[in-house]
């Protein structure tokens, strides 16, 4: 699908030669990363140039992996999306990750509030993401845009230091 520019950024599909930029991103969210027990930001920007994360039943050519770039040309951020998971009429956001310089400026907002648009005039009328129970940021993030509904929890069995929860939440278009 093609989304409409974002007026905080341009959007263009990640490429293997982008892996050195989208490695610092993943870098500069290295604290977020080891909470939520992530792999190092060269696992994670291999994998998501590989599109090898697609989830439970996803099908390849229904992604799309994103760079983010600033006016000048340098990589704000990164994005992972889904069409059609898990229902046909369902976009599903399964990485936004934004350089800390970038980030409570409004381009996540930007980026999700063009991508929404561009989707639901497409026929897609519920919004996903994932976000680690231990991301404080992004479950902030994700519930100012009005992701409030719970539709999963997945994790660990255990509490505990090291454990590890993810919540899916959704949003009604």
């Amino acid at each position: 699908m093609v989304i409409p520019r974002p007026s905080s950024c341009t959007l263009r599909d990640a490429h293997a030669s982008d892996l050195p930029q989208i490695s610092e991103v993943f870098a500069d969210n290295r604290p977020t990363l080891a909470v939520l027990g992530e792999a190092t930001p060269e696992e994670l920007a291999t994998e998501f140039v590989a599109r090898t994360d697609l989830p439970p039943g996803g099908r390849r050519g229904d992604e799309q992996r994103l760079l983010l770039l600033g006016p000048g040309g340098g990589v704000l951020g990164v994005l992972g999306c889904h069409w059609g998971y898990p229902g046909a009429t369902c976009l599903y956001i399964g990485s936004l990750f934004l350089r800390l310089c970038h980030q409570r400026r409004g381009v996540g907002r930007d980026v999700v509030e063009t991508l929404e648009a561009a989707a639901a005039a497409d026929g897609f009328d519920e919004f996903r993401v994932a976000v680690g129970l231990k991301n404080w940021p992004a479950l902030r993030f994700w519930l100012a845009m009005g992701y409030s509904q719970l539709t999963k929890v997945v994790g660990d069995d255990a509490h505990g230091p090291h454990a590890f929860a993810v919540v899916e939440l959704a949003k009604r278009g």
